[in-house]
């Protein structure tokens, strides 16, 4: 029996010894081996470039091994000409080295013409400042000497060079209010 008991010890201590021996290889091989032939190590981590200049944000991207590449110029009332506005992929992204990141850069404010829409129906005008890049802010001139829904003037003035994006006010003529109703105080 015991040395029955013997064998047994000994086989399952080779036993043990087997399975702890695999599992550390497999373990090592999981964990080590296979990450390097998959390039799991070969990440970096995706830097802020944004409010950069074009120049900065590639030496930060060089720096971390990846590839900055102008994506678009778009103009931009709030930021100077030449900063980096966007990003993609965006901050603090992994990704693998070697990889382009695309960036929006500002163009800075763009200029355009104020026309000549005086005369033209609210409606119209309005389509045509939108369709040019400009907000529109409306507001009513009363009158009963002309025809309502024209506009009478803008500010600035038709012909002004004005920021792409600007807000143009648009004077329009509209009937006065009926105050007919209204009991006047005494």
């Amino acid at each position: 029996m015991m040395d029955k008991l013997k064998v047994f010890l000994k086989f399952g201590g080779y036993f043990i010894f087997w399975v702890i021996f695999w599992l550390f290889f497999f373990d090592i091989f999981l964990s080590l081996i296979i990450p390097i032939f998959q390039g799991r190590y070969n990440t970096t981590v995706v830097p802020n470039l944004r409010l950069k200049s074009v120049d900065e944000a590639k030496a930060e991207a060089q720096r971390v091994g990846l590839n900055l590449v102008v994506d678009t110029i778009v103009p931009s009332l709030e930021h100077p000409q030449g900063l980096v506005i966007g990003q993609e992929p965006p901050p603090n992204t992994k990704v693998k080295r070697g990889r382009k990141i695309f960036v929006t850069v500002s163009g800075g404010k763009t200029y355009r013409r104020v026309p000549d829409i005086v005369g033209m129906s609210l409606d119209m005008a309005l389509r045509s400042l939108q369709d040019l890049g400009f907000k529109v802010k409306i507001e009513p001139v009363y009158t009963l000497d002309e025809e309502p829904g024209y506009v009478t003037r803008l500010e600035p003035p038709p012909g002004s060079d004005v920021p792409l994006g600007s807000t143009i006010k648009v004077y329009y003529t509209e009937e006065p209010p009926d105050t007919s109703g209204l009991e006047s105080p005494r």
